[in-house]
């Protein structure tokens, strides 16, 4: 009697997972976020291996390592979950609740973020997203900002328009990121690093604005959403 297995195996080998878009961009998002998570928790275990050697003068570094690096990954797992995931942060009267996740976000880190608490939003009145329109804008500056520096979120109701004000060293979108952002970029073609921009240009078109980058020189970037 032959082995069933050995008349399944072949067809399974031979099969091709074909994964439809929405699984894609989640294998792809959860890969992004384990890559920004990785070093922090590295680190987290890196500070409990030297508590436990029980070096005494080793143990502040540890505990200040497990600390710091504690604190990274959780300012990393806000982020996307706020940007990405379903934080409960909609409608308009979130915004008080974005804006002090915002803030306390970026207490400690490589960029300051000046966000004033007397904007006016009337240009988004039923743009029931607009928290995550503005997390998903805080990230693209973030990712924009290498090397630190500082971001200023302002309206503007003549123009219509939600604007990040980046200054540091060369802020910059890539130009891969710059593709996606303007959706020219299939589901098929995207990796781990571009995946967060293609949710966001998603989320941004759904929502009726539109994404614009407004370069001023070397030092200087604003990212504008407009109110279509």
């Amino acid at each position: 009697m032959s082995n069933p297995l050995s008349v399944v195996q072949p067809a399974l080998m031979e099969t091709k997972i074909d994964l439809t878009d929405d699984t894609r961009l989640a294998t792809l998002l959860c890969s992004r976020l384990c890559h920004d998570l990785i070093s922090a928790v590295g680190a987290v275990n890196n500070g409990v291996e030297l508590l436990r050697e029980g070096h005494e003068d080793l143990m502040l570094d540890a505990v200040e390592l497990i600390a710091s690096s504690g604190q990274i990954a959780a300012r990393r797992i806000s982020f996307f979950r706020l940007a990405f995931g379903n934080a409960g942060l909609t409608g308009p009267q979130s915004l008080a609740d974005a804006r002090a996740a915002a803030m306390a976000l970026y207490t400690t880190g490589r960029h300051d973020l000046i966000w004033a608490d007397n904007l006016d939003w009337q240009n988004f009145d039923g743009v029931d997203v607009l928290p995550r329109l503005i997390w998903n804008l805080l990230f693209i500056g973030d990712e924009a900002l290498a090397r630190g520096g500082q971001m200023v979120l302002r309206t503007d109701l003549a123009r219509r328009r939600l604007t990040l004000n980046l200054t540091g060293r060369d802020p910059q979108i890539q130009d891969a990121q710059r593709m996606v952002l303007g959706g020219l970029v299939p589901v098929e073609r995207l990796d781990a690093r571009t995946v967060p921009f293609y949710l966001a240009w998603s989320l941004f078109r759904h929502s009726g604005v539109h994404f614009m980058v407004d370069p001023h020189g070397p030092g200087r970037l604003d990212l504008h959403l407009v109110r279509g």
